[in-house]
């Protein structure tokens, strides 16, 4: 395997690793912060 492919090959799970951990932050944002903290309306909820 020549250094080309290793240097895409990192690039590629640095990534994949990136785009993973953005999604499973804003689903732990999601489920365990109140409304509150990501919606600016303030009217829907009691």
């Amino acid at each position: 395997m020549n250094d080309f492919m290793k240097t895409l090959l990192l690039d590629a799970l640095k990534a994949a690793l990136t785009a993973f951990a953005s999604v499973i932050v804003n689903a732990m944002m999601a489920r365990y912060m109140p409304p509150h903290f990501y919606n600016m309306n303030e009217e829907d909820y009691p």
